[in-house]
């Protein structure tokens, strides 16, 4: 498969990166950080056929065209979009967080899969059962804010995100299979080194996700299991 993997440079997303290579698929990697997606890339392109791309999604809609113009010049056609990339808010409640947390964390974790995913549906219409995976959260899921009480930014990004899920997948039946994933508790940057998962764990339920018949869709994932939303 031809694949475009956001955040491929770090955490669940480098893990996902080796096992997507292992199994030959041929990826483009995208990152904010040139030089450590360069970094990554080295260790990457040893393992298979990889294209990293700095791209900032904070900066949704020009992230998505740098991408999308990526990956017409490299392949023409798209398998598979894996909206990984993502940041968590400031560890403090709405009343205590800066004005701009809540928008830095929409434009990154729910605004940019949005513009990828239309950006790049041209090319998914051309590929081989083209499938639209979004790396999501336990944080995603409506029992979640009921009790909730860190990172109430990060929290709304995920639950929005699989309402994202949802809409797309409604508006691509039969064209294009979405679906949304929860990796588990990952030990990363953003996880923390207590989570009780390592990066190849989170990046073997990504490929789970990924391997789900074309005619699974609009649905929400950990591993093998469907979650409730």
């Amino acid at each position: 498969m031809k694949i475009v993997l956001t955040g491929a440079s770090r955490g669940i997303g480098l893990g996902a990166a080796r096992l997507l290579l292992a199994k030959g698929h041929q990826l483009m990697g995208t990152g904010k950080d040139a030089a450590r997606l360069e970094a990554a890339a080295r260790e990457l392109q040893a393992l298979g056929e990889f294209h990293p791309v700095v791209a900032d999604l904070a900066r949704p809609a020009e992230a998505a065209a740098v991408i999308k113009a990526t990956a017409e010049k490299t392949w023409g056609a798209l398998d598979a979009l894996i909206n990984n990339a993502a940041i968590g808010g400031v560890d403090k409640s709405f009343l205590e967080a800066p004005a701009s947390d809540l928008g830095q964390v929409l434009d990154v974790n729910l605004l940019a899969p949005h513009h990828l995913t239309k950006a790049l549906l041209p090319l998914l219409e051309k590929g081989r059962e083209p499938r639209v995976i979004n790396v999501s959260s336990g944080s995603g899921q409506f029992q979640t804010l009921q009790s909730f009480r860190n990172d109430p930014a990060y929290c709304l990004s995920k639950y929005s995100l699989n309402a994202l899920t949802i809409l797309w997948s409604h508006t691509l039946k039969g064209k294009v299979a979405v679906n949304s994933m929860h990796p588990g508790w990952i030990r990363s940057d953003m996880g923390g080194p207590n989570a009780p998962d390592d990066l190849a764990t989170g990046g073997r339920r990504i490929l789970d996700a990924l391997e789900k018949p074309f005619s699974e869709t609009g649905k929400f994932w950990y591993g093998k299991e469907e979650m409730a939303w």
